[in-house]
């Protein structure tokens, strides 16, 4: 058993751009509670599948491949901040995704289809495109560093997806770490 999930890789200078900006945050708030995303493992969630079997991954594989053979390559921007839950005590800070031509949500729903065909449950939650930039781990100074966040107003950053990885991650005390199994073009 592994544990897989589908997504976009974004370019190096996008995540040190983020970086930055947690930076400023952990800067700003030293004794938060936070697990902090390290730059080096960024990426735009597609799909996530949890455990599955080697001969689920040659069938995730296939639905990959069929989902990257119905699309070209596509622009998109990171920017915008936010977090989840909207209202609330926060618990996760994220970085938004600017789909200008629904092209993302389009090859999303298309690899949730395919995957569907092959016998993985389908995702319900609406597709919610976004870098995960920190878990918050206690209310305290939550509210505090949300606003913080979305007063940073992160610079858009424009990139060309070109490409769909099938990544695996393995959970260790130190966070986890990931390894790309599969990579597969866009037309």
């Amino acid at each position: 058993m592994m544990r897989v999930f589908c997504a976009i890789e974004i370019p190096s200078e996008i995540r040190d751009q983020a970086a930055q900006h947690i930076k400023l945050l952990r800067d700003s708030f030293p004794r938060a509670r936070a697990s902090w995303e390290r730059a080096a493992k960024m990426h735009l969630t597609l799909k996530f599948l949890g455990e599955i079997t080697e001969k689920q991954l040659e069938k995730l594989n296939l639905a990959v491949i069929n989902t990257t053979n119905s699309f070209q390559t596509f622009a998109i921007s990171i920017e915008n901040t936010g977090a989840f839950p909207p209202r609330g005590v926060p618990r996760v800070l994220w970085l938004g995704v600017n789909d200008s031509t629904n092209a993302l949500t389009t090859s999303q729903n298309k690899l949730e289809d395919e995957c569907a065909k092959t016998g993985f449950k389908k995702e319900m939650r609406l597709f919610h495109p976004h870098l995960t930039l920190a878990r918050l781990r206690s209310p305290e100074s939550a509210k505090e560093l949300k606003e913080k966040h979305e007063s940073l107003k992160f610079k858009s950053a424009s990139f060309t997806v070109s490409e769909i990885v099938i990544m695996q991650s393995e959970l260790a005390p130190t966070g986890s770490r990931y390894t790309k199994l599969y990579s597969h073009q866009l037309k």
